[in-house]
């Protein structure tokens, strides 16, 4: 299976010969997709993978495979149960058509909280129902491919009509390889029991990964094997996912070591993860941060990552150290790895989501409303707060905001070195700390798909 082979004791043994395939993370925004695409392509990349985010990734892989010819179109993940089986069938066979058949559809099935409050969808024994969710997603390309009767049944899903009218064409490449996302062993052996590959979370040390995860995997392969099921002749795939911080210099480095630890602090406060911080003994973490994002303390929980948590998660150092420490730590355990560098602020983040928080804007709109603080500190004052940074190009760049708190609006302008930028901010949130406001600020600019992060604070004594 993959790169991992098995001993006696049943412990994997690495294969550090084993060719690592590399998975190039491309941008599911409109605007930047086409170039993410061609990119990855000329720089000779296996796969172009994009996750379901604030776009629907469908969409912009089909967009992409009109301006490549040979790169596999991936998604890392689509979220199954915001869709019914049937809906993602159609969804993914359009884009396997469209792209000459180079899909390959990765499934994910998000958390609780997003799929029944915000897709509006059920939810219950998540394992069980992706199995049958695959199953189902299977029967009906069976349907379209050979033309047989449809007629699925499940505990939770039924798809039991299918006419002619609504059947796609055969592809000649043949049904897509379906990828399926977990953290801990039931999903883990969900994926080996009826899909093409296991991806791992970017949260998911090696230990974790060959200790836990793997085992659960290999054991659901093989059951499928020795029962014949017809996807099984082809290859499983491992795919790992890593948080990389790196740069040509010291203070660039600095800046996206913080921005990767806030991401692993926020992986590591989530209740669903807390199972990969037992396995390292590190439960107690968990419950200190996990109570700091309750408080919208999102900022402080970087802190408390400290060197060791760094790196059973993440690498970090020069380009040149982490291309070195990626294949020393991954080269027999995953068939192919997606990089991933400091990471994105979307509007879902976690820096934006405390009650506190204003909404993501673009320049040029009307001034956002940040929360109002107390009262005895809404009398009318301003504070700039300047705060600078460097892209992960080498690029310097400044930015500046003016708060009038009066008003409980901000408003922010920018000195930039490049105007090819874009930016955007966020008022994160304000307090009164010893009769000191405080006002934290959130922006990010972004340049051909790079991305930093910068956090400022105003005070007023």
């Amino acid at each position: 299976m993959g790169t991992l082979k098995e001993t006696n004791d049943d412990r994997p043994r690495r294969d550090r010969r084993a060719r690592l395939l590399l998975d190039a993370v491309g941008s599911g925004r409109p605007r930047e997709i086409l170039a993410s695409a061609r990119a990855a392509e000329s720089r000779g990349m296996d796969r172009l993978v994009v996750s379901e985010t604030t776009h629907d990734p469908f969409v912009q892989l089909a967009r992409a495979a009109d301006a490549t010819s040979t790169i596999e179109m991936a998604t890392g993940v689509a979220i199954a149960f915001a869709r019914t089986p049937m809906t993602l069938a159609y969804q993914a066979w359009g884009l396997h058509e469209a792209s000459g058949g180079r899909a390959v559809v990765g499934l994910g099935s998000q958390v609780k909280p997003h799929i029944v409050r915000r897709y509006g969808m059920p939810w219950d024994r998540p394992a069980a129902r992706m199995t049958e969710y695959v199953q189902a997603v299977r029967a009906v390309w069976h349907s379209w491919q050979t033309g047989t009767r449809l007629s699925f049944r499940g505990d939770f899903y039924a798809h039991t009509l299918m006419t002619p009218a609504f059947a796609p064409d055969p592809v000649e490449a043949g049904p897509p390889r379906i990828l399926l996302a977990g953290v801990g062993p039931r999903m883990a052996s969900a994926a080996g029991a009826v899909a093409d590959g296991f991806i791992s979370h970017p949260f998911t040390s090696v230990e974790h990964l060959t200790g836990t995860v793997l085992p659960a995997v290999r054991a659901a392969r093989a059951k499928a094997e020795a029962d014949g099921a017809e996807w099984t002749d082809r290859p499983f795939e491992v795919v790992g996912n890593v948080l990389t911080a790196t740069g040509r210099t010291e203070e660039e480095l600095r800046a996206n070591l913080l921005a990767v630890r806030e991401r692993l602090a926020f992986y590591a406060s989530t209740p669903a993860y807390r199972a990969v911080l037992d396995r390292h003994g590190w439960g107690e973490l968990h419950e200190r941060l996990h109570a700091m994002s309750v408080r919208g303390r999102w900022q402080e929980m970087g802190e408390l990552i400290d060197d060791e948590v760094y790196d059973a998660f993440a690498v970090a150092g020069t380009p040149e150290e982490v291309a070195r420490s990626i294949h020393q730590r991954y080269a027999g355990v995953v068939t192919r790895l997606a990089v991933h560098s400091a990471p994105t602020p979307t509007r879902s983040s976690p820096w934006t989501s405390s009650p506190a928080s204003a909404r993501w804007r673009r320049p040029g709109r009307s001034p956002e409303r940040c929360r109002p603080g107390p009262k005895e500190s809404q009398d009318s004052w301003r504070s700039i707060c300047i705060t600078s940074s460097t892209t992960t190009s080498g690029r310097s760049i400044g930015m500046s905001c003016e708060l009038c708190c009066a008003t409980t609006r901000c408003r922010f302008g920018a000195a930039l070195t490049n105007s090819c930028w874009a930016w955007r901010h966020s008022c994160a949130s304000a307090a009164v700390v010893n009769g000191v406001r405080e006002e934290t600020i959130a922006m990010a600019g972004t340049l051909g798909g790079q991305v930093s992060l910068w956090y400022a604070r105003c005070t007023r004594p």
